[in-house]
């Protein structure tokens, strides 16, 4: 549950920085980052 609310954070602080190729590209290596944590 904190991911998610973590995640969300991000995802919004990035949406209001960054245009859409980028924020792709870096949600793609936070998605990344979370996966290794997990594991």
């Amino acid at each position: 549950m904190k991911n998610q609310i973590i995640i969300g954070f991000y995802f919004l602080v990035i949406a209001l920085n960054l245009n859409a190729t980028e924020l792709i590209e870096v949600n793609q290596s936070l998605l990344d980052q979370i996966k290794s944590r997990e594991i």
